[in-house]
């Protein structure tokens, strides 16, 4: 996107830098937005090519670029978008000789909203030109924001009518157009890819408790200073008392689910060979010796004492 990527995650809080890593829904508005304050680019939405990372070894990167047609990858990304989201951003609906896909922000309120809009478009339209290896054009597309001053380079990417400030955010396709044979498409794969991401949506539940998207930030966020009750409620974009009353109806706190997950991690990183004010450094600990108290209330023994005993076994 042209910022500062070291800095742009600092701002956020993001530790991982695997494109495929799950994050909350609000991490992206997050990241969209800090990289809105470092540039000065209204046209940030339509320059968030994401398209690369169908290349980066995730399934549904594999599964892409083994799609039999532009029509299938497009039904894949909406069918397996929970493997990555807890929010369903995208919808799919049969009109006859037409397929619209409609795409919802869990915000639409947010500072980042227009941006996040015409990055989905401009890369689910780049997404389908790089599957089919055809110029594929949509037949329209509408979005919910006003028309930004300068249209010109998202019409440039799009080539097709584009409707702002409609109810929703949208693009539709001509179904003869998607189904010309796609350019890389392999069966073998196919079939390889959809078996994993069948596996993998499985083990993904209707709808994630709250427990699990603090987790799963807290997860991204360890070792940045960033796990405070505070911090988390507004990654999830709630106050801190609504976040500890629905941690409360689900028979959990903030607290237990930090504790759990540094009392995993730090023995993994134990066992793994890390040097301990290491791994206190990566737990989020602001000394060592706070990092010893918790160990030893979570097993009885020092860090140092836990190391000896795998060293003997």
């Amino acid at each position: 996107m042209g910022a500062d990527e070291a800095e742009l995650r600092r701002r956020i809080g993001l530790t991982s830098r695997n494109p495929w890593t799950w994050h909350s829904h609000c991490m992206l508005d997050e990241l969209v937005e800090g990289a809105m304050d470092m540039l000065d680019e209204p046209n940030l939405g339509n320059r968030m090519n994401m398209v690369p990372v169908i290349h980066s070894g995730h399934p549904l990167g594999g599964l892409l670029l083994a799609a039999p047609s532009a029509e299938y990858a497009l039904r894949a990304t909406a069918r397996f978008q929970r493997v990555m989201t807890t929010f369903e951003r995208a919808r799919i609906t049969d009109e006859g000789a037409t397929l619209l896909c409609t795409l919802r922000l869990p915000d639409e309120s947010r500072p980042a909203a227009r941006q996040l809009r015409e990055a989905m478009i401009s890369n689910c339209v780049r997404m389908l030109r790089l599957v089919s290896g055809e110029h594929i054009a949509p037949l329209s597309v509408t979005f919910r924001h006003r028309e930004p001053v300068d249209v010109t380079p998202l019409a440039e990417v799009l080539d097709c009518p584009l409707y702002f400030g409609s109810p929703t955010t949208t693009i539709r396709y001509a179904i003869s157009d998607l189904r010309s044979r796609a350019a890389l498409a392999s069966p073998v794969f196919l079939g390889l890819f959809e078996r994993q991401l069948e596996a993998q949506l499985e083990e993904v539940p209707a709808t994630y408790s709250v427990r699990t998207q603090v987790l799963q930030l807290l997860e991204q966020r360890l070792g940045t200073g960033q796990t405070q009750l505070e911090d988390v409620a507004s990654g999830l974009r709630m106050s801190a008392r609504t976040l500890q009353r629905r941690l409360g109806a689900e028979g959990s706190s903030h607290a237990e689910v930090l504790s759990e997950l540094r009392s995993e991690r730090a023995r993994v990183l134990l066992d793994a060979g890390e040097e301990i004010g290491e791994v206190a450094f990566q737990l989020g600990y602001s000394t060592p010796s706070a990092f010893h108290r918790a160990f030893r209330r979570w097993y009885d023994c020092t860090p140092e004492e836990w190391r000896a005993r795998g060293a003997r076994s």
